[in-house]
């Protein structure tokens, strides 16, 4: 990858609007999404809004050490038996990886998963979404449903209303045959953010596993219409290596590769020195705040143009889970910030990292545990 600097600091806020006086899963038993994370100092987080539609601003940028750029390292092997590698991980010196076998991605996992089977399961969870009825889903008889951290009955939680995207986007995971799918729903009554991942038995092609992270008005700084507005703009977006979409192969990571950027990303909070592969440009949604838009003025040096910010503590989260998908360029990692959270991210060798998306639960057994003031919903 390209070596790359920036200068990263602590965005803070929590601004929302939302069209009921509850979130619909906040207030009720939360996730059990781990201890308060290790986000650092949390700034004075963002002013409660009344009504209307948020800002993009309402965050503190406090200037952090900055790394020095470089590669992302092929560490691991790739997993064959559906769990990820223990390659990745960044070494002593900043180096993601240390060498290992890596995988070729591709269409089709050696278990007989496949990017068809996978869009299939996908194109059953959304039209179930859209009904409200779970019933013309394709699940294995012992499919489960976990609603940020709780274990929900398959026609509870979210489904107790029809919810249509005004837009959604996907990851295929053909090597642990499984998927991500972002859910926008901007225009919906009450507006909701989702990433949901499903797992999918590569023998029979059902949904054995659906695990969703629901955000709306009452989480980190959720703004449906600006997340719409900017996911739509990147996927439209036609200058060089942008976009959502298919990857070269000439321009593609390998598997491991991608794995391995993404735990850099978070090993990069706890260390200083760590090696990430920041892009130039690149941009950054945080629940619907944006954090470095897209295009960014050309100003400054090539290490001011990646500023997404990123807070300066001393341990680094732990990311406890990951889903990669080789043909788009795309990894997301899953751990808890302090609720349940994702964090979104494209790759390609010409830009490096180009996209993030994040999604985080504030709302943990029913109270507020993300920095800042707790915003107010209407």
């Amino acid at each position: 990858m390209n070596s790359r600097l920036i200068v990263w600091g602590i965005s803070m806020a929590a601004i929302c609007a939302c069209n009921s006086t509850t979130s619909a899963h906040g207030n009720g038993t939360g996730g059990t999404g781990g201890s308060t994370a290790s986000s650092g100092t949390g700034g004075t987080g963002g002013t409660a809004v009344n009504g209307g539609s948020s800002g993009t601003g309402g965050f503190i940028a406090m200037g952090g050490a900055s790394s020095s750029g470089g590669k992302i390292g092929s560490g691991g092997v790739a997993s064959a038996g559906g769990t990820v590698g223990t390659g990745g991980v960044v070494g002593s010196g900043g180096k993601v990886g240390t060498g290992g076998a890596t995988s070729t991605g591709g269409s089709t996992s050696t278990s007989g998963c496949t990017r068809a089977m996978l869009q299939a399961a996908i194109d059953s969870y959304l039209a179930a979404l859209k009904t409200g009825d779970t019933s013309g889903m394709s699940l294995a008889a012992s499919a489960k449903y976990t609603e940020n951290g709780a274990t929900v009955a398959l026609g509870s939680g979210l489904w107790a209303t029809p919810l249509t995207p005004d837009l959604s986007m996907n990851l295929l995971d053909v090597s642990l045959c499984g998927s991500f799918t972002e859910v926008i729903a901007a225009s919906a009554s009450h507006p909701y953010v989702l990433g949901a991942r499903l797992a999918v038995e590569a023998s029979t092609g059902k949904i054995s596993a659906i695990t969703v992270i629901a955000t709306d008005c009452d989480d980190w700084g959720f703004n449906a219409a600006t997340y719409l507005k900017e996911a739509k703009a990147e996927q439209t977006n036609t200058a060089a290596g942008s976009g959502w979409g298919p990857v070269d192969p000439s321009d593609q990571y390998t598997r491991d590769e991608l794995l391995a950027g993404g735990k850099a990303y978070f090993a990069y909070w706890g260390d200083k020195t760590a090696v990430v592969p920041w892009g130039d440009p690149c941009c950054r949604t945080e629940g619907g705040m944006v954090t470095n838009p897209d295009p960014k003025p050309q100003v400054g040096t090539s290490s001011s143009k990646c500023s997404v910010g990123v807070p300066d503590q001393t341990m680094a989260p732990r990311v406890t889970d990951q889903l990669a998908d080789v043909d788009v360029g795309m990894v997301v990692d899953f751990l808890s910030l302090p609720g349940p959270d994702s964090h979104w991210f494209r790759f390609t060798k010409s830009t490096d990292m180009r996209y993030v998306h994040t999604l985080t639960v504030c709302y943990v057994n029913g109270t507020w545990q993300c920095p800042g003031t707790q915003p107010t919903c209407k």
